[in-house]
């Protein structure tokens, strides 16, 4: 994992919150994954917030891509937001990045 990478998690009873930070990475993604895979049984809704995302890897956007299937349902509304979430859009084209 990066060593700068950090996740808050801000859950409450009508959205998941995750704010993203620091350098992210192959380990990275695989730390998000793992937080969202927690919380993927009692939300349905889940916000991302990229602001504080000091670089980006190929690897980590690309490992995200591959394996978000595996921790989400199809009905889980996901939304990317914050200055990176452009960074995101290639994941699916049916979350929402603003």
């Amino acid at each position: 994992m990066a060593s700068s990478f950090h996740i808050t998690v801000t859950p409450n009873k009508n959205a998941l919150y995750i704010q993203i930070q620091g350098g992210f990475d192959g380990s990275s993604a695989q730390q998000l994954l793992y937080t969202l895979k927690q919380y993927m049984d009692h939300t349905s809704r889940v916000i991302i917030n990229t602001d504080n995302i000091s670089y980006f890897d190929t690897l980590g956007v690309n490992l995200l891509r591959y394996r978000i299937g595996t921790v989400t349902t199809s009905t889980t509304r996901m939304t990317f937001i914050g200055d990176n979430a452009s960074i995101f859009q290639s994941i699916t084209p049916s979350w929402h990045c603003q």
